[in-house]
Formats: structure tokens, C-alpha cells, sequence
């Protein structure tokens, strides 16, 4: 008796409540060796796994342990009802027989379209396809990639930066010397997963703009190990210096709070907040301003007296050129008390152990920030801390 391989589309629709007809197309998949599906089958043929993918408008994955697979109502061994629910369209689907270690002992597909109802097709294995020659199991490696760093200070965590933001249309990706190019935003997700065979890659990236032109220099020659077991993983961070223009800036976006409550709730009540915004140590001229709300302004140069807010109200400082720099904020008391400076900041949340540049104190107070491109940048929240409870200071 021929091997064969079952494949069945079946076709179900239903009506939601408010009279919108919902169509649900469903895979299932069946499938034998021999006319059989029994666990002799597995041990006669080395068959530890058997791995169903359909690829179409969308992917799915199955692994079976051969021994353990459900049998249909046929006697066949089958998919249950994992296929059901797929999106609607043509699917390339294949079935592997895997030995113990995952590497492909024999393969069968066939391209099926969810439109026709109760379609099938009969794929015939022969004994040829279990010659003994054996594929190795395939890994998966997956590409991350963010500009400025994370938001959240881990290696695959949101982007600082987008892409839009900086002309980035492309991310070239080199694996092991061969060069591919991958749309940079990747619906949103900054990430691409391909498939490698097991052991060490190198891998190495650069961003591009629409022309195909290098927006950066490299990431840098990375060698990543992924196996079946454990995919690779690798990350390319493309800070400002990097980039080639260094003329792209943006707005710096964060709130304050003092001891933890607004500035109308210390003791007592802070009345003014000095900025001091830093290049290399030292101030820039002319001063960017730190903007409120309410769209009151005053200079980031450590010595003009600003508005103070509440912990909900979002200050930005505007359009900078983009990098790394140092911030200082003070709070202090009115011109009766002689302005005197209690409170000064010392860290801020989100902290960015990874990278080290977004929010970790260096000394004085000042704390080590990025301004990232563009007008819409994450919001820093900074806590400030009381540095002077003596004289005017003091709690009343």
C-alpha cells in the first residue's frame, strides 16, 4: 500500500449578533506512512517528531512527538483543531518527519487554498524519501535593532528612536558575508527571524535610507550561536554618534516630583526649578528652554528661575541637537527665603543599566540623559531629592 498524505480545507460559517455574517476557514491535516500510523511506523523509520507548517497569509507551526500524535476518526494521525481559524488564502503545506535530533528525515507539501470547500489532495510518499540521508534540523536566528537604545533599558526592548524619525528605511543585515536588506520599521516590531543552520554566525548590521545609502557605520561583527533547542539572538544598537548626519534633533520630554509628591505638597512648598543642560561639561549657548504646558518658558542655562508643576504635567526641553548629555534640576524656595536651593535631582525611572546613559547619576546631580529625534520622545521621570534641610530649608 502507497504512503499517503491527507490534507482536508474545511469551510464553516456563522452569524455574529449584529447580523455580520463571520466566515471561519479551517485547515486539518492527515497523514500516514504506509497506511499506517502507529508507533511501530515511528520505529521503523526513525521518526522521533512529525513538524506540520502551513505558510500563507499567515504561519503556523506544529510539532508532534511521533509516538503521542492524535489519530482522526480514520485511523490517521491528524492536526486536531490547532489549523482551525486561519486567516483566508493559499497555504503551502508541508509535513516533516524529524529523528530525535530534529534534522529532517523525509518531506511531502502540498499548496491548498481555503476558499474551496472540503478541497483535498493526497500527497504519496515512497520509500525513497526515507533513503536514510538526514537535513540538518535548521535554527532560528532572530535580527534586533533600536536607535538611541530602549525605552526600557533591556537589548530587545522598544525602540528610543524610530525609524521615521531619523530617514532610516532600511536595515542591512550581513550573515556570514551575505548581505540582506530588511524594511527598518518591520511593522513597528524593529526585529526580523530567519532560519540558519545549527552552530556559530557572524552577523553584522548598518542602517540605510531610502536611496540605499548608509545613514551609520556598522554595528560591528558579532558571532552568535543558535541551535534548535536555543535560537540566536542578536541586537544592534545605533546610537546618535553613529549616524553620519549630526544635524537631527528633538525634544526632550519629562516631568517632576520632589520627595516623591508634587511641589504644592512639600514642606515647604517649592517655589521656582533651575535647569542646567550639559555637552561635554559644559553648557550650551545659546540655552535651549524648558518649556511648560502652558507654554512658559525659560532658559536650561542653571540660573533662570522656572515654573514649577505638577508630577502629571509634562515639560519638554525643545529641539536640541540629538545625543548624549548631562541634566541638572533644582528646586527652590521664593525670593523671601532667598531662593535657596533644597532640592536637586539625583536619578530618574526608566534606568538604562544596559547602556548606562539614560538616567544614572553622575556627580553634582547632574544625571546622564539622551535627547532623542523628533518631537515625540518617551517622558523621564524625575524624582527630586531634598539636598538641604538647614535654615529656609528646613520643614516648618
Amino acid at each position: 500500500m502507497k504512503p499517503k498524505l491527507l490534507v482536508t480545507s474545511l469551510l464553516m460559517a456563522g452569524m455574529a449578533a449584529a447580523c455580520t455574517v463571520v466566515v471561519l476557514e479551517d485547515l486539518e491535516v492527515e497523514w500516514s506512512v504506509a497506511g499506517y500510523a502507529d508507533t511501530q511506523v515511528c520505529d521503523d523509520f526513525g521518526i522521533a517528531f512529525w513538524e506540520v507548517e502551513a505558510v500563507g497569509p499567515e504561519k503556523v507551526t506544529k510539532r508532534f512527538d511521533c509516538a503521542a500524535t492524535p489519530l482522526s476518526p480514520d485511523n490517521n494521525w491528524y492536526s486536531e483543531d490547532w489549523l482551525y481559524d486561519v486567516e483566508a488564502g493559499t497555504y503551502d503545506v508541508t509535513v516533516y518527519a524529524l529523528d530525535a535530533t530534529a534534522g529532517v528525515l523525509a518531506e511531502r507539501s502540498v499548496t491548498l487554498s481555503t476558499s474551496v470547500p472540503a478541497s483535498s489532495a493526497l500527497i504519496d510518499f515512497t520509500e525513497a524519501d526515507f533513503d536514510g540521508t538526514v537535513t540538518p534540523a535548521k535554527a532560528k536566528l532572530t535580527f534586533y535593532w533600536n536607535i538611541n537604545g530602549t525605552q526600557d533599558g533591556t537589548d530587545y526592548g522598544p525602540s528610543w528612536d524610530t525609524c521615521d524619525e531619523v530617514g532610516a528605511a532600511q536595515i542591512a543585515v550581513t550573515l556570514d558575508g551575505v548581505e540582506s536588506t530588511y524594511d527598518c520599521d518591520a511593522s513597528g516590531e524593529m526585529k526580523m527571524e530567519v532560519e540558519v543552520e545549527e552552530g556559530d554566525h557572524t552577523v553584522n548590521a548598518v542602517l540605510l535610507d531610502s536611496a540605499g545609502q548608509a545613514l551609520t557605520t556598522e554595528a560591528g561583527v558579532v558571532t552568535v550561536a543558535a541551535t534548535a533547542a536555543t535560537p540566536g539572538e542578536y541586537s544592534a544598537d545605533f546610537y546618535a554618534p553613529s549616524f553620519f548626519d549630526g544635524e537631527i534633533t528633538g525634544d526632550f520630554w519629562f516631568t517632576t516630583s520632589f520627595e516623591g509628591v508634587s511641589y504644592d505638597a512639600t514642606n515647604p512648598n517649592v517655589y521656582n526649578q533651575i535647569s542646567l543642560i550639559q555637552l561635554d561639561g559644559a553648557g550650551l549657548n545659546p540655552a535651549p528652554e524648558v518649556c511648560g504646558p502652558d507654554n512658559e518658558c525659560y532658559a536650561a542655562d542653571g540660573g533662570a528661575f522656572g515654573g514649577v508643576y505638577t508630577p502629571t504635567d509634562i515639560l519638554k526641553i525643545k529641539t536640541v541637537k540629538w545625543g548624549f548629555y548631562t541634566l541638572l534640576l533644582q528646586g527652590t524656595l521664593d525670593q523671601a527665603a532667598g531662593n535657596e536651593i533644597c532640592w536637586e535631582s539625583r536619578d530618574c525611572t526608566p534606568v538604562d543599566t544596559a547602556a548606562g546613559k539614560y538616567c544614572n547619576t553622575a556627580a553634582n546631580g547632574l544625571v546622564d540623559i539622551v535627547i532623542g529625534a523628533g518631537v515625540d520622545n518617551p517622558t523621564l521621570d524625575f524624582d527630586l531629592e531634598r539636598i538641604n534641610t538647614d535654615g529656609y530649608c528646613a520643614a516648618m
